[in-house]
């Protein structure tokens, strides 16, 4: 890649580099001769969507180096673009075949975009047809990969763009080829189209314009607008929040050059109001609905009942929480210090299990993979209430274990009751991962405690332990100038874990703070109160009271104020 890639910049810059300056072209074509000798003999299931990753700049360069290149370069790397056509044809047979990465998987776009270009390249319109209709191809995967108004179906937020990315590239070649046919333009028989699929992420992000990073993120969270397919997108659309995205970042990319409008508008931001991803099983919830969201202010919200397969993590139930500018409940990855992220050790034994995620582990054990979403109970969403339940009623999660959830966002705290029962006595542990520093909290004996050493217990660092027998406690952590303030209460007296979780993988890495809350009973459950408030701040009094068989009444008094909620009870 670092090969091609490196002959396509060079090839690029010689576009618009002097008449007089000959030096980058011919180092491009240094660099594409260099790979012209690439046997394409390796066997992986993988390298269908490797090799185009790479031949896709390769091939660019080579289109761009055309009149520069003898007939028996051009000879060779015919030699070389028939190799990688038969090595892409007989990996994509093989998925299409032995379906190794499910059903339906981003890989099929990426061996479509291969097949597309080499036939819009070679003139070749049987493989243009092949990547359009031919099996798993792009009009099936329009038509039965996309969920809610355009989410990409497979288990993390991130990867519809591994999915959308060959697509757009795909179409643009379509275009500027004057192919018949648009895949711009092009709709499945429900509606679904490649813009639906962009669209439907904006609704998703969060005020610093992130994505919840569920799933494989490899511990990342770009602004939404450095992937460059917005630049091509807003090109074809002009549509406005394109371009207050684009703008927004502030550093372009190189295709807003080659592919894009270089001078943008002023757009407006949208609105952005709480929303149910039914199909998806995600639910996000927002203080603030107007422009205004954008400013970081408020509170936002963003949990997980999916059960969407391949790039999922064991994740369920888990909450995200942003309030005043900053993701102070992040959806923990330690960034891999390895090339091939997705195959490292650390997300294999860490990233991937519970233990990484604000939900509940039960035995110390992750949770088991649903196949199928959780259950919704409630979605309130008005001027004065924003509330939703979700939760495992069917012990899909851990056998026996029945899970409840609830989030409610008020204007100044957001309230968290977590509601479980089991078949007989089961270890609770209620988890958060703070974005912050420990700033000071409820005043327990501390002592140094051994976790298990095995992976994924074997990453945590500088675990100590303390009791709370009332089952209160608080705990403050600071980010700049702004505290988090977190007050809970348990239904008993619980075990505190504190230790650090790494931000990244190797010796030395920093950490955040990670708090386990620990109870052992065949019922439990926890509540808290989150704040942006320090640690001389009031302490929020809770009180839960069961009301019925399926009803509980929780009562928050901050000051002289009051809330109370009757919430479902499991």
């Amino acid at each position: 890649m670092k090969w091609a890639d490196l002959a396509r910049v060079c090839a690029r810059a010689s576009l618009i580099a002097p008449a007089s300056d000959q030096g980058l072209a011919e180092k491009a074509r240094r660099a594409l001769l260099g790979l012209a000798d690439y046997s394409f003999e390796f066997e992986h299931y993988d390298v269908g969507m490797n090799y185009t990753l790479w031949v896709l700049a390769a091939l660019e360069a080579r289109e761009i180096l055309h009149p520069r290149l003898t007939a028996a370069e051009r000879t060779k790397l015919d030699g070389f673009l028939g190799r990688y056509l038969a090595a892409l044809s007989e990996n994509d047979d093989y998925w299409v075949e032995h379906e190794p990465g499910g059903k339906l998987n981003n890989h099929y776009a990426w061996h479509k975009l291969g097949l597309g270009m080499m036939g819009l390249f070679h003139h070749r319109p049987e493989l243009v047809e092949r990547a359009l209709r031919g099996p798993k191809g792009v009009e099936y995967m329009l038509a039965q990969g996309f969920k809610d108004d355009g989410l990409w179906l497979e288990g993390s937020i991130p990867y519809q763009l591994a999915e959308t990315a060959p697509l757009v590239i795909l179409a643009r070649m379509l275009e500027q080829t004057g192919h018949s046919e648009s895949l711009f333009q092009y709709r499945t028989s429900d509606g679904r189209s490649l813009k639906q699929a962009y669209d439907a992420l904006i609704p998703l992000l969060f005020p610093d314009r992130t994505l919840p990073a569920l799933g494989d993120c490899y511990g990342r969270r770009p602004h939404l607008a450095e992937y460059p397919e917005w630049e091509v997108l807003y090109r074809q659309f002009r549509e406005p929040a394109y371009a207050w995205l684009l703008a927004d970042r502030g550093r372009r990319s190189l295709d807003a050059l080659f592919h894009g409008v270089t001078d943008l508008p002023a757009a407006p931001p949208p609105p952005q109001p709480g929303k149910v991803w039914p199909e998806m099983g995600y639910v996000a919830l927002r203080s603030d609905e107007t422009t205004n969201y954008w400013s970081g202010r408020g509170w936002s919200a963003f949990a997980t009942f999916s059960g969407q397969t391949v790039h999922e993590h064991a994740d369920k139930l888990s909450l995200l929480l942003y309030g005043g500018g900053h993701l102070w409940l992040p959806d923990c990855e330690a960034r891999p210090a390895a090339e091939h992220a997705f195959s490292s050790a650390i997300q294999r034994n860490l990233n991937r299990e519970t233990l990484c995620h604000n939900t509940l582990l039960v035995d110390g054990r992750s949770q088991r993979v649903p196949g199928q979403r959780l259950q919704l109970l409630e979605f309130t969403n008005t001027l004065t209430l924003k509330r939703a339940s979700f939760g495992d009623l069917d012990g899909r999660l851990y056998d026996g274990v029945r899970q409840l959830r609830t989030v409610a966002l008020a204007e100044d705290y957001v309230l968290d009751f977590f509601q479980v029962t089991a078949a007989g006595k089961r270890e609770f542990a209620w988890m958060i991962h703070v974005a912050g520093v420990a700033a000071g909290g409820s005043d327990h004996p501390t002592h140094p405690v051994a976790l298990p050493q095995t992976a994924p217990w074997s990453y945590l660092l500088d675990a100590t332990s303390s009791a709370a027998a009332g089952g209160e406690l608080w705990e403050c952590f600071s980010h700049g100038r702004q505290h988090f303030r977190m007050d809970l209460l348990a239904d008993g007296p619980v075990e505190v874990i504190q230790c650090g979780f790494p931000v990244e993988d190797g010796p030395g890495a920093q950490t955040i703070p990670m708090r386990l809350i620990q109870r052992r009973s065949d019922r439990a459950w926890f509540l808290a109160v989150y704040r942006l408030a320090g640690k001389t701040a009031e302490p929020a009094r809770l009180t839960v009271t069961p009301l019925s068989t399926n009803r509980m009444e929780i009562t928050v008094r901050l000051g002289a104020r009051q809330a109370v909620y009757a919430l479902p009870r499991l």
